[in-house]
């Protein structure tokens, strides 16, 4: 069975009636002159020579307002306050993305923890000779080192 794609006139919905659509201003035109874009634009090139930190998102991750940044910079920086390495620890505590944290924590821990120990050969500079004739000497001499019954039977 086919579907109808019309309906026929007589239950046909009546028109909507539409209103219009008020602008973001709320004004009923948008239309502004020539003179009055210029002047706005004026004072926002003003605006933004005098305040540059305002209109800029540096330090502001992406999904984060400026407000938010700027309560976790001003906390991170306190509790760098405390650290040899004000910079590196800010960045480390700051709002960044992982790779930046990782490359200052690892700054951080480089200039702060002690390197591993390494192991090293230790050549003898001296012939210790003599030390090895005491020892045995000892054990020769020694009961309680004697541990072969053929050691003991001496």
């Amino acid at each position: 069975m086919q579907r109808m794609t019309t309906r026929p006139p007589q239950l046909a919905r009546p028109a909507r009636k539409r209103s219009p659509r008020p602008n973001k201003s709320g004004k009923k035109s948008a239309s502004r002159s020539e003179a009055h874009k210029l002047e706005a634009r004026a004072r926002t090139a003003e605006d933004r020579r005098r305040n540059p930190a305002k209109y800029s998102r540096l330090g502001v991750p992406d999904g984060m307002r400026k407000a938010e940044a700027d309560k976790l910079w001003a906390l991170a920086k306190a509790q760098a306050d405390k650290a040899a390495l004000h910079g590196a620890v800010v960045i480390a505590l700051g709002p960044t993305n992982n790779r930046t944290k990782g490359m200052a924590i690892n700054a951080v821990l480089r200039f702060t923890k002690a390197p591993p120990a390494q192991r090293v050969a230790v050549a003898p500079s001296i012939d210790h000779a003599w030390l090895t004739e005491a020892l045995e000497a000892h054990r020769a001499t020694s009961f309680a080192s004697a541990t072969q019954p053929e050691q003991l039977a001496t």
